[in-house]
């Protein structure tokens, strides 16, 4: 069941009649998602996106755009929206996510029962506040970028063998998202809940909020602790928000 290059450090049943995308933050992968597996509620089928450039695809190159990158999916991945689905995006991950749900709509007249969405500011402002990476710049640079975002620690960023692997799939990714080219959607009807960190740098509350033009739902946004990455902090609780919400839905 779903047995493809897309899905990675998931757990299925096809008895289940929800399926639940995650799409991690640039740099990010399948495996951030590998201990939700004990988290996700086991009616649900927990389907973590394995970009390429990484772990089983790491000879895969990354598609040259944010179009093809959507277009590639949901071509391969039909079979993902055969049951109701909905989708938890982080970072940039949110914007692939929504831009691949109203692909989705579009195409196969199927929208999300849910979208959960985290520290990502809405579609209309990811080139000017997520992709800060220096695509083109130094080793220095591409440091001074990690330590900004908080994410590892220092001795770990100056790694020499972690940037080696790290800085090529990073810059795929934000040169991939780059390309991105904002325009409006028909709004879908489903709830968004949303969540950001207290002390999170990178996105601003306002820009948050927009997110309410893209979907009629009902959307729920709400402050956690921690910064950027405040997920690996707070998986549980996300988690817990998570099967409440599908499981009332389905």
């Amino acid at each position: 069941m779903y047995d493809n290059k897309w899905i990675a450090h998931g757990r299925m049943s096809e008895e289940n009649k929800i399926n639940l995308l995650c799409f991690s933050y640039p740099g990010g992968s399948a495996s951030n998602f590998a201990t939700w597996k004990k988290l996700i509620d086991s009616r649900i089928n927990l389907l973590p996106i394995l970009y390429p450039e990484r772990e089983l695809r790491k000879n895969d190159p990354m598609e040259e755009n944010f179009e093809l990158f959507v277009d590639d999916f949901i071509n391969e991945n039909k079979e993902l929206f055969s049951v109701p689905y909905a989708f938890f995006g982080y970072c940039g991950g949110a914007v692939l996510a929504y831009e691949i749900s109203a692909k989705v709509k579009k195409v196969y007249d199927r929208e999300p029962i849910a979208g959960f969405i985290a520290s990502s500011e809405s579609p209309e402002y990811l080139k000017g506040s997520i992709l800060e990476f220096p695509a083109e710049g130094t080793r220095e640079d591409v440091i001074e970028y990690l330590l900004r975002l908080e994410m590892f620690d220092e001795a770990i960023v100056k790694n020499k063998v972690f940037l080696d692997y790290y800085i090529p799939m990073l810059r795929a990714d934000c040169n991939m998202l780059a390309t991105y080219q904002y325009r409006s959607h028909e709004r879908m009807s489903c709830d968004f809940d949303i969540w950001y960190g207290k002390e999170d740098k990178n996105i601003h509350r306002e820009k948050i909020e927009k997110w309410r033009e893209c979907t009629n739902g009902n959307v729920k946004i709400e402050e956690m602790a921690g910064g950027h990455f405040f997920v690996d902090i707070e998986k549980q609780c996300i988690c817990e928000m998570i099967n409440q919400k599908l499981l009332e839905v389905q």
